[in-house]
């Protein structure tokens, strides 16, 4: 028993998926991250343990982390492709993420490194469900 397989049926197949994937919207898929590194951020990198992370006290920087009235959330579509900034206005915050006069505790950086490595694949993979 043999199967055969026409290399252009799958031909059509991946100019078809070349064709989806170039309509998704990337502003979703950026907006979807970037929810999802604040949310990394405000769990692994602003709630303690001290003195290795932030610990809370007012929960003001904590709850400002692309939320919120000190929250910076700002998704810019361009010819080249789309910018996306997650942030706080929240003035402390700068002395914490790069050390400014103390040991730095940065809780955006690794939050970022941390989407990449584990959630950016699966962020990307949800939106390719909807043209598959």
């Amino acid at each position: 028993m043999s199967i055969k397989i026409n290399t252009s049926d799958l031909d059509n197949v991946i100019i078809k998926l070349e064709k989806d994937v170039k309509s998704i919207d990337y502003t979703e898929v950026a907006e979807a991250s970037l929810l999802k590194i604040g949310s990394i951020s405000r769990k692994n990198y602003l709630s303690g343990p001290r003195p290795q992370k932030l610990g809370v006290k007012t929960g003001r920087l904590r709850n400002s982390i692309g939320i919120g009235t000190d929250g910076i959330i700002n998704i810019v579509k361009k010819q080249e492709g789309v910018k996306a900034t997650i942030g706080t206005t929240v003035n402390y915050a700068p002395k914490h993420e790069f050390g400014y006069g103390i040991k730095a505790r940065p809780f955006l950086k690794p939050a970022l490194d941390d989407f990449k490595s584990k959630d950016l694949a699966n962020t990307i993979k949800k939106f390719l469900k909807g043209i598959l």
